[in-house]
């Protein structure tokens, strides 16, 4: 019961939900369909917003399920998608209020004043992250697109998880293998202003990989299981 699941911006399919192995695990979305909660917008504690840096956007708040809990694990996909990486920063759009955005998609490219960057700041999202889990078990091309074999990975599957407690680095090494299997995309991986304005805020480690294909910077470690 302790063990919240949630996106305030989407419902969450049955799919998702009716496989977990735990009684007492709560589900919320967006409207509180197929038998989940609601992921409610009623608090009143002032760090529930959420303000840009840039003017031209308004606040947005967070949503009560992540006000009220005292811890956070970030489960972002392996897939592309218009920033790059449909990462950890990207991941929560479904943290505030929306469902649509359209106040800020325009200014995701910003190096600046990145509105996925002054999402993650947020004192309920960056203050209580404690693991970061890439689930990379599949992958896609772009954001809608069913998986597919990774000619990089033997023409499989990807069937990795990446683990991090760094949301940049995590997302330059997810964006980095999406660039490597698809150079080129409908959505292409390699639009990813937002991790160089992470970076440079002190958030993580965003670099690129050497001509040896090796990092300098991220402790990148690979185990085999």
């Amino acid at each position: 019961a302790d063990i919240w699941v949630y996106d305030a911006s989407r419902t969450l399919p049955n799919r998702f939900t009716s496989g977990y192995l735990y009684s007492g695990v709560k589900f919320y979305d967006y409207q509180g369909q197929n038998g989940n909660l609601q992921a409610t917008f009623n608090s009143t504690n002032p760090t529930r917003m959420v303000n840009f840096s840039n003017t031209n956007i308004p606040s947005h708040e967070i949503t009560d399920v992540l006000i009220n809990a005292q811890h956070l694990i970030s489960v972002p996909l392996l897939k592309a998608h218009s920033t790059g990486v449909s990462g950890v920063f990207k991941l929560h759009l479904g943290t505030i209020n929306g469902p649509t955005y359209t106040d800020i998609h325009p200014y995701l490219y910003d190096l600046e004043k990145n509105p996925l960057v002054d999402i993650f700041k947020n004192t309920h999202i960056k203050d209580k992250t404690r693991l970061i889990v890439g689930e990379g078990l599949f992958g896609a091309k772009k954001y809608n697109a069913v998986p597919e074999r990774w000619s990089i990975f033997g023409n499989k599957s990807p069937n990795t998880l990446f683990l991090s407690l760094d949301p940049v680095a995590l997302d330059t090494v997810m964006q980095d293998l999406l660039h490597t299997q698809w150079p080129v995309g409908a959505m292409p991986p390699d639009d990813h202003d937002h991790l160089h304005c992470a970076f440079r805020q002190g958030l993580g480690i965003h670099e690129h990989k050497d001509k040896d294909g090796k990092y300098s910077q991220i402790d990148f470690i690979k185990v085999d299981l």
